[in-house]
């Protein structure tokens, strides 16, 4: 095991920044609240897959939309996993390894955590372009409205997860979980093993995915919301013109009383459903792409005695904006979607009616 937490190590306690015990409380609050995020954010998505399903597959972006919620409660499920590894982890901690299981906790709570990874990066692509999707729609309909089609939605996500899956190839190929001999239980089990070579894989692939990949999509998706508030403004006054200031007697300029440059109606909540998922966006992965420059900058900080479990505990809270991240968009369609929730509330009065 690459790092043993040992509740008795004296020399622990006087080196760390942050004891083992104060990290382990802190970690399995953490995991306590994002586990018990990651169950309902699970039956949020579900709710939205068959929402969307029922609503028909008919476009690129209903299509990005559903498989956007699957992704997000894969990476649900490894949150889940990851909590219940340190629970077991913890508990065979406490009983002085009187209890302990098969498989190495640590291993699996690790995994899982890696594995994550994953989906994550592919929920963060599909998000961006949906992004896209709704900037190009709303601005320029005519062109772009019509190309967006369910089949190019797959395509595209199709690549979103291959480029996913190489991106985090190389870390993976130097992790695994291999028999080993542990003294404390005096038997064997399959427990982590790491390369050495796997920081340097690690500093490599995170500089150019998990430091540069948030950055540039949060870039893409403030650029989309501006192009998508200046051109619907500019297409309602258009709508409007016929309600400018007119002549009147006197040559006096006059307004409509009704008349108003705010936006309105459907136009309004598509400007708010993005908005809102970007703003989400960006708050959640801000820490992930500090984090990662941090670390960059100073290579040891995450090996660092002193610091180590200070680390550990920051991106423990890292993994808790993530999951929120991946757990709130039923909310989002529900209350900016008059078609989804149309469907959201059909689908339950027939589940009803069933019952």
């Amino acid at each position: 095991m690459s790092y043993v937490m040992n509740l008795s190590s004296q020399e622990v306690l006087i080196q760390s920044f942050m004891t083992d015990d104060e990290y382990i409380i802190f970690e399995g609050l953490m995991c306590l609240i994002r586990s018990c995020l990651a169950l309902l954010g699970i039956m949020g998505n579900t709710i939205n897959v068959l929402t969307f399903i029922s609503m028909g597959l008919k476009d690129g972006v209903t299509t990005s939309f559903m498989l956007l919620s699957m992704s997000d409660s894969s990476y649900l499920v490894t949150v889940i996993a990851r909590s219940a590894a340190f629970a077991f982890m913890v508990s065979e901690i406490l009983s002085d390894y009187q209890t302990w299981f098969p498989v190495e906790p640590y291993g699996v709570y690790k995994f899982s955590g890696h594995s994550g990874r994953i989906p994550y990066i592919l929920s963060n692509l599909i998000t961006t372009l949906i992004a896209v999707m709704r900037c190009l729609c709303v601005a320029w309909p005519i062109n772009f409205k019509s190309d967006f089609t369910k089949k190019l939605a797959l395509v595209l996500v199709t690549f979103f997860t291959l480029f996913a899956l190489l991106s985090y190839l190389p870390v993976l190929i130097f992790m695994s979980m291999t028999w080993q001999f542990d003294h404390r239980l005096n038997a064997s089990r399959p427990a982590l093993w790491l390369s050495p070579e796997r920081e340097e894989v690690k500093d490599v692939v995170w500089t150019a995915r998990d430091a540069l990949l948030p950055f540039i999509t949060q870039v893409i998706m403030i650029t989309c919301v501006v192009i998508m508030n200046n051109h619907l403004k500019s297409s309602y006054r258009f709508r409007h013109r016929d309600n400018k200031p007119s002549l009147i007697r006197r040559g006096i300029f006059m307004k409509p009383k009704n008349w108003s440059p705010k936006l309105t109606g459907k136009d309004l909540q598509v400007l708010h459903q993005v908005l809102l998922i970007t703003s989400v966006y960006i708050v959640c992965n801000t820490p992930t792409i500090l984090i990662n420059i941090t670390s960059l900058l100073d290579r040891k900080l995450s090996i660092d005695l002193y610091y180590r479990n200070i680390y550990l505990s920051v991106t423990g809270c890292k993994h808790l904006f993530q999951t929120i991240n991946s757990s709130f968009s039923v909310l989002v369609y529900y209350k900016y979607s008059s078609r989804y929730r149309h469907h959201f509330i059909l689908n339950g009065n027939i589940h009803l009616s069933v019952q």
